[in-house]
């Protein structure tokens, strides 16, 4: 299995200055099939698991794709988290509050 790692960056005060968040390596990755070419599918199962693990429940993936880039996008339906799977090229990657911290939902 390869892994992918994210880092999540926050935005701080009214000047909107960013920082990483310091966080156990392990629990910032996903799992990816270990054979074949990383996809937005590829991407969006592995954050859908990782989602769960954090107790959200996403919605269906939207397309928000643009010139240039695949991309997709799903909330939480308990907390209205956001997961975001982007592949550009050879760059590919997640992000959002559903794949980062646990579901604030009942």
């Amino acid at each position: 299995m390869r892994r992918v790692h994210f880092v999540i960056v926050a935005e701080v005060g009214d000047a909107a200055a960013w920082h990483r968040i310091q966080i156990d390596p392990a629990a910032a990755s996903l799992t990816l099939p270990e054979q074949g070419p990383v996809t937005v599918e590829t991407l969006c199962a592995a954050a859908e698991v990782r989602a769960q693990e954090l107790g959200h429940r996403l919605g269906t993936w939207e397309d928000v794709s643009e010139a240039g880039h695949v991309a997709r996008l799903a909330a939480c339906a308990v907390c209205g988290e956001i997961a975001y799977a982007r592949v550009e090229g050879d760059l590919h990657g997640v992000a959002g509050g559903a794949i980062s911290k646990r579901c604030s939902g009942p």
